[in-house]
């Protein structure tokens, strides 16, 4: 029996196990006897190898191989050989059983396994005598991560500050407890919260160091009670779940609220209020830490005459403090709302104060229309609503101006009273324009009332006089409004009045406003003379002259608007026909050719040189001497009255004689004329 490594094959031998190198063949037949070899494992030379002799994992088995050789190493199996093995572990022998399997060829396959991590050291027996003197070093690391082993450490696990990061540690461990010393765990830590909604709540971050622990942070903005379950390979770790109280690190006055009308809006005299919320940085509410508030109204930079006013304050003992203050003045002020000696959120805020109820007794009345009026004319005045406190009540709502102005018997005699009531309008600031128009003349009472009751100073004492020009009652006549002749001077007169019909005496026409301008075929002027009474009228006499004929308007104002009937149509008419402002002009003047048709012009004009339109009254003839008899003829009438005329002459003239054409109105030479030709 015997065996042979694949470098060493014993020489002679038969058979063996381990497999033959070159040169190695089958069994042979012999002649001769074999010669008898004892053989013997030599513990010394029996080897070892294997991963279980290097490294292990926790609860997985581990294994090698072991080899037993003869004193040549060759490969020996000798079926009474045994094979043992120990483990030492942190210096002291297991009663660890090594599983050792019999290959039956020299070959033993050893078996273990532990199930705590560290080092081993581990020694094999051949016949009861180690292989080798060192003992083989095993480095056993951890198993399998198990999620029902890991454990967390750490404050994070019991309490945290709103918005500040919390930590703790995870610690991977396998199943058998040990710590693992490698990263890539798949780790999971979620939050619900106790009460309320656990939606946007954050998860766990966490930061693998590599060497089976985990940094684990978070960061909730909310106070409250929650819960956190920390899971290690989709399993819940040891002492799951955890129970995580977040408080907050205390009052912000920057995220410290306020609310209610009072921040923005009050009534003079009435008791204004809101409400101030407590708030750490991210709006927790602050519920069982006591806060200094403190708050103030100061007036504005334009609210001279008011005076700062302090705020009552009440702690509600629940994070919310509720506060009112009391403001007499009207204005805008600054709301100071401070915690704990600094301004909260949007603070200062901006107060309007307005006034309260408007009071008769403080309401004041201004203005010429309660001393003065004029006939015709609106007087005017102003009232101003004031409060209490004096203040300017700016709203009308809830508010009536009303009176009248008393015209007729007075306190004698009642009865023949005729009230003018006033017109009041509200504007702006508790400022109301009052108006009315008087009618008659003299003096009169003037009452002004809010509400029904009388204001301060009412009734008032006014003095009415005749009042102004009307233009509807304006008017103007006279010829000159009805037509006239080119060149002639035209005549009228304006007669104004007021709305009643009273002439007016104003000898300055400016103070009136009265104006005329015409539009036409020229520029006319019109010349007003002073006023004076024609035929029992006080009027305005006007003249204008016209020079060229035509349709012309003409436009009389009053301050801007037309009197009756203005625009007057007014047609200026062409003067009579001037000879000597009458000419011709045309080729046919001064040139012709004998056998051909000459052609020439003539405009009929008046005395300012407008062109006529001849009538039957008008003759215009035209005769021509010269060498030979020509008779020239007229041959047409152009719209605008130009004759148009021509003549054929038959005879050339000479150098020494011309022909003479000669152009007459009514048997007298228009301009230019006799013309040679």
């Amino acid at each position: 029996e015997g065996g042979a490594d694949d470098d060493n094959t014993g020489a002679g031998i038969s058979g063996g196990a381990g497999g033959g190198g070159e040169g190695i063949s089958g069994p042979k037949k012999s002649t001769q006897k074999p010669k008898t070899v004892e053989l013997t494992v030599v513990p010394n030379n029996t080897t070892a190898e294997g991963e279980g002799l290097r490294q292990a994992l926790c609860g997985k088995r581990a294994k090698f191989i072991v080899t037993t050789r003869d004193r040549v190493n060759q490969i020996l199996y000798i079926a009474s050989s045994k094979i043992t093995v120990t483990i030492e572990f942190e210096g002291r022998k297991l009663n660890q059983k090594v599983h050792i399997t019999d290959l039956e060829d020299g070959n033993y396959e050893a078996e273990y396994m532990v199930n705590k991590a560290g080092t081993y050291y581990i020694m094999i027996f051949c016949n009861g005598q180690a292989i080798r003197k060192e003992k083989w070093w095993v480095k056993v690391r951890p198993g399998e991560l198990s999620g029902a082993f890991c454990e967390a450490k750490g404050s994070g696990l019991q309490a945290a500050i709103a918005g500040i990061t919390a930590q703790f540690v995870v610690i991977t461990k396998d199943g058998f407890g040990n710590a693992c010393d490698i990263g890539g765990a798949e780790l999971v830590g979620t939050f619900a919260s106790v009460k309320g909604s656990s939606e946007g709540l954050p998860t766990v971050k966490f930061s693998d160091k590599n060497d089976g622990t985990y940094d684990a942070s978070y960061v909730i903005k909310i106070v409250g009670e929650y819960v956190l379950t920390i899971l290690a390979a989709g399993e819940e770790i040891k002492s799951n779940p955890f129970h995580v109280t977040v408080t907050s690190e205390g009052v912000d006055p920057s995220n410290t609220t306020a609310e209610g009308e009072g921040l923005s809006n009050a009534i003079a005299g009435e008791v204004a209020k809101f409400t101030v919320k407590t708030s750490d940085r991210f709006g927790n509410v602050i519920e069982d830490m006591d806060s200094v508030i403190a708050a103030n109204l100061e007036p504005g930079d334009e609210n001279e005459e008011a005076e700062p006013v302090e705020c009552n304050i009440t702690n509600n003992h629940d994070g919310t403090y509720s506060l009112d203050y009391t403001a007499t003045t009207s204005g805008d002020y600054d709301l100071n709302v401070r915690c704990n000696g600094d301004q909260i959120q949007n603070s200062p805020f901006g107060v309007s104060v307005a006034a309260g109820p408007a009071a008769p007794s403080r309401t004041v009345a201004t203005g010429d229309g309660l001393r003065n009026a004029k006939c015709g004319q609106i007087a005017k005045f102003n009232v101003r609503t004031k409060d209490q406190f004096r203040n300017l009540v700016t709203s009308p709502d809830g508010i009536e101006i009303s009176g009248a102005l008393i015209v007729g018997g007075g306190d004698a005699n009642p009865d023949n009273d005729k009230p003018i009531p006033i017109q009041a309008k509200f504007r702006k600031n508790g400022l109301w324009n009052c108006t009315y128009v008087p009618e008659v003349a003299g003096n009169y009472p003037l009452e002004v009332k809010l509400n029904g009751k009388q204001i301060r100073g009412s009734k008032f004492n006014v003095a009415v006089v005749a009042g102004g020009v009307d233009v509807s009652k304006t008017i103007a006549r006279g010829e000159g409004l009805e037509g006239t002749k080119a060149g002639q001077t035209a005549r009228f007169i304006v007669i104004c009045r007021d709305q009643y019909g009273n002439e007016l005496r104003q000898n300055d026409i400016s103070k009136l406003g009265l104006v005329a301008s015409f539009e036409g075929p020229e520029d006319v002027d019109v010349l007003f003379a002073d006023q004076q009474r024609v035929k029992g009228v006080w009027c305005f006499p006007a003249e204008y002259l016209c020079n060229k004929p035509g349709e012309y308007q003409l436009s009389l104002k009053v301050k801007g608007q037309d009197i009756q009937g203005s625009p007057f149509a007014i047609v200026a008419q062409a003067g009579k026909p001037s000879a000597g402002n009458c000419h011709a002009e045309g080729e046919g003047l001064h040139t012709a050719a004998a056998g051909d048709e000459a052609e020439f012009l003539v405009m009929v004009c008046d005395q300012w040189g407008n062109v006529l339109k001849v009538d039957e009254q008008t003759t215009v003839n035209a005769t021509m001497d010269g060498p030979a008899p020509i008779t020239p003829t007229l041959t047409s009438t152009k719209d605008d009255g130009t004759l148009c005329w021509n003549y054929t002459p038959t005879v050339a003239s000479t150098s020494h004689t011309k022909y003479a054409l000669s152009i007459k109105l009514d048997g007298k030479d228009i301009i230019g004329s006799p013309f040679a030709v």
